[in-house]
């Protein structure tokens, strides 16, 4: 029984939620009404027998990276009919043994239903890590150590003194700068951009890169450029929030064509990227658009 699984089966017993299964979808996903889908089942990756893509200096093997999972359980896009959906993203990331929540959505009471009705244990939960300050994204994170988890929570340097005290009050805090390992495949970009900073998410699979993204404010082509200079390998998958909504549609398709050039192989818009934007991706994409939204299970490796 994989970790997932037993997790699963924990949640369950101690939240007593019935069963409920989340079995498969196209990349493309199911653009039926909400009101007409079951609950949408995981992506699975193909198997690949490349090695993952490892910050430079740091060697890691497949069987390390052989398995990741990867949960939106918070978005204003809607997927799995079962869960809400607010402003704001979220998502759980399961690699090996290490649990980390990236942002936490605003409504925490919502975020924590939400992880209930998928079965997932938020006191499994061994690292948060906050994009940047804004309340979307960081105001569910007092419900989550209401819970009595007690994570390692990194921020961006930049954050306010008083926000990270109070967070300081439950459990230990650490500052991001510059870019940095988190746990074994899990790694910081550091603070990005001049205005709003942020920081992003970048994971070694066996597939390659994946970078997650809570806003990009910075640029997300900005963000994919810097990840190509901190890590080697290729990028197999950016999801997140774009943050395009007010992107014109030709500077949407050089911002596409941006993407084609550093060699993004899937897609997983959602949040702030906006209707357009995600419409000329999954164009463009293809089969390696992966709709996504609210309940999304994107499983990597075996």
């Amino acid at each position: 029984m994989t970790r997932r699984s037993v997790k699963q089966t924990a949640a369950l017993l101690l939240l007593a939620l019935a069963p409920m299964s989340l079995g498969g979808c196209s990349l493309l996903g199911d653009r039926r009404p909400l009101a007409t889908q079951a609950a949408p089942e995981p992506v699975v990756a193909a198997e690949s027998t490349t090695g993952p893509f490892p910050t430079r200096g740091t060697m890691m093997s497949v069987e390390e990276t052989s398995s990741m999972t990867i949960t939106v359980v918070y978005d204003n896009n809607p997927y799995d009919p079962r869960l809400r959906t607010d402003w704001g993203f979220s998502c759980l990331v399961e690699l090996d043994e290490t649990t980390l929540l990236f942002d936490t959505g605003e409504d925490g009471e919502m975020l924590l239903s939400n992880m209930s009705t998928m079965g997932l244990d938020p006191r499994e939960i061994d690292h948060v890590v906050l994009s940047h300050i804004h309340g979307d994204h960081t105001g569910g994170v007092r419900s989550v150590l209401a819970t009595g988890v007690r994570p390692v929570i990194h921020v961006p340097r930049s954050f306010p003194e008083s926000f990270k005290d109070e967070l300081r009050s439950w459990t230990e805090v650490r500052d991001v700068s510059n870019a940095t390992t988190i746990a074994e495949g899990f790694h910081s970009t550091g603070e990005l951009g001049s205005n709003i900073i942020e920081q992003s998410l970048v994971l070694d699979s066996c597939e390659g890169l994946v970078i997650v993204t809570g806003c990009a404010h910075p640029g997300i082509v900005n963000v994919v450029t810097k990840v190509t200079e901190l890590h080697e390998g290729d990028i197999y998958l950016v999801m997140g929030g774009f943050h395009l909504r007010d992107e014109s549609r030709q500077g949407l398709r050089d911002l596409i064509a941006a993407f084609r050039r550093l060699g993004v192989r899937k897609v997983a818009p959602s949040h702030c990227t906006g209707e357009q934007a995600m419409t000329l991706f999954a164009q463009e994409w293809g089969a390696d658009f992966i709709d996504s939204g609210a309940g999304r299970v994107i499983e990597i490796g075996d």
